[in-house]
């Protein structure tokens, strides 16, 4: 997790990085997958939820993404 301090100061930065963490606690996968995150600036100011919101929406995308591009590979 990359948490740049454009976001803010070191206070703001620890609460976006306890924020995406909770956020991938509660996310079961089993894809074996590593994920990078970069938080932008504009993420000092989402709530918990819209964090929550944002993460699942991505990861559901790159699972996609991954298993159509596996079936490329497979043909």
């Amino acid at each position: 997790m990359a948490v740049s301090k454009r976001v803010g100061n070191s206070v703001t930065r620890n609460l976006v990085k306890r924020r995406i963490h909770g956020v991938f606690s509660e996310i079961e996968t089993d894809s074996g997958l590593d994920v990078v995150i970069a938080a932008k600036p504009e993420t000092a100011y989402a709530s918990y939820a819209e964090l929550d919101r944002v993460v699942r929406k991505s990861l559901a995308g790159a699972v996609v993404t991954i298993e159509s591009s596996r079936q490329w590979t497979v043909l």
